[in-house]
């Protein structure tokens, strides 16, 4: 874990400068906890990998084999593997309620 923000008291305040910063910006960046970038860098990556069903035009999701083929060029160990294919699903079911909203 990052140093700079082992302290909890320091977490909260982080937390109250990127509240502060939306309030002022209206932009759309978000927080990464940074357990959780490794995840997100790979979430992110797959972003144009996404399939279309051909009759409904809505998003299914990526490829497993896409995925896979992903955590090994972001050389994750083996071992590592499963927990961050469960993530990366749970992070593209999400994404797909917003896709494909209609």
């Amino acid at each position: 874990m990052d140093e700079r923000f082992a302290d909890p008291q320091e977490w909260q305040q982080v937390i109250e400068q990127h509240e502060q910063n939306r309030e002022d910006d209206h932009d759309e960046s978000f927080a990464v906890w940074p357990e959780n970038w490794k995840t997100v860098r790979i979430f992110l990556s797959l972003s144009r990998s996404y399939q279309q069903d051909g009759f409904s035009g809505q998003f299914v999701g990526v490829h497993r084999a896409d995925i896979e083929s992903a955590l090994i060029m972001f050389n994750i160990r083996p071992t590592k593997r499963r927990a961050l294919m469960e993530s990366l699903l749970a992070m593209q079911s999400a994404a797909l309620e917003v896709l494909n909203r209609r």
